[in-house]
């Protein structure tokens, strides 16, 4: 008798352990099944919270991440990939609470990101970047703007969302299964993620995405036929820019290059009204364009949204732009 209830016990305890211990996996054990975007937002979580002694710090999406390459330790790459000016002023609020202001920030979004949110969920909420009040911040902030269908197509801004989305397995299963199928082809993620990691600690945030020789392939914008900034980014837009001007942070934009197949077929309203976007940065917020649309070589971009051989030029391109400003300043203030 006590053998039968010992042996139904088991029966009810076994597999609800198994559940338990498989969920704790999906919740904990990210690193090794997500794909290559989850160690970019780790690393960039953690360099917020760490101490460090940079002057030139960029916040962006991933053409920003593989576009600029930090020199030294006074400068630091936080951008992180399909991110909008939503998350980075959250980066940029952390970063703050743990060091003392940069003397230089430099914004480089995407067109793309300053439109839409679409990578939201599954990559700021589903890789524990953004925390419950910020997130809460964000749905009274969209809907205050009726702006809640940018965040939910349901157009509902409900705070709970944030914990529904998390306990859906169905949200994690995609993951799981590339990252058994990626292990059978290749190495573990685990393994690979674990490298990024290292990788970035290393190269100051730095990260490529594409590595192809050449990228003849149209980019998002290809498509498109017109600009308009979304009313939360503006509103996020304005928050990162008041939150530099009370630290005293010179704040710029830098728009990353198109590859050459991308910008020869551009409809010339989009680069009218994006570029027109970038000329009204200064008056509006503050913020120093430093550069319109432009392109360079098929051959310096590792896909075709991504700088791969090119990544230098951006860089030294960026630097030398600062360094203008600075002696610009310099002269202006000696007068």
């Amino acid at each position: 008798m006590q053998k039968y209830k010992f042996s139904a016990l088991f029966m009810i305890v076994a597999p609800l352990f198994a559940i338990a211990l498989f969920w704790a996996f999906v919740v904990f054990g990210k690193i090794a099944y997500m794909n290559v975007e989850y160690p970019t937002y780790k690393d960039t979580q953690l360099k917020t919270a760490q101490n460090h002694n940079a002057q030139i710090i960029i916040l962006g999406d991933s053409r920003a991440k593989a576009g600029f390459i930090p020199q030294d330790s006074t400068q630091l790459n936080l951008a992180i990939g399909g991110t909008t000016p939503i998350s980075g002023y959250y980066t940029l609020k952390r970063y703050l609470t743990h060091n003392a202001p940069p003397k230089v920030l430099i914004l480089s979004f995407g067109d793309r990101n300053y439109l839409d949110n679409k990578t939201f969920w599954r990559r700021a909420i589903k890789f524990d970047y953004l925390d419950f009040g910020e997130f809460s911040e964000i749905m009274e902030n969209a809907h205050k703007l009726g702006q809640c269908k940018v965040i939910n197509q349901n157009g509902k801004c409900k705070k709970y969302y944030f914990f529904i989305y998390k306990m859906q397995l169905q949200n994690y299963t995609a993951e799981i299964y590339n990252a058994l199928i990626y292990w059978r082809v290749w190495r573990s993620r685990f393994a690979t993620n674990t490298q990024i990691m290292a990788d970035l600690a290393q190269n100051g945030g730095h990260f490529f995405y594409g590595r192809a020789h050449e990228s003849k392939g149209l980019n998002f914008e290809a498509e498109l036929k017109g600009f308009a900034l979304n009313p939360l980014h503006d509103l996020y837009l304005q928050k990162i820019a008041d939150l530099a001007k009370a630290h005293n942070i010179a704040l710029f934009h830098y728009q990353m290059p198109f590859n050459e197949a991308s910008f020869n077929v551009l409809d010339s309203r989009f680069t009218h009204e994006y570029n027109a976007f970038l000329d009204s940065l200064q008056d509006k917020y503050g913020i120093i364009a430093l550069n319109h649309i432009w392109a360079l070589p098929n051959s310096d971009f590792g896909d075709s949204s991504h700088l791969y051989k090119g990544a230098h030029k951006t860089t030294a391109d960026i630097l030398a732009k600062i360094k203008a400003w600075e002696a610009k300043s310099k002269e202006y203030l000696a007068q």
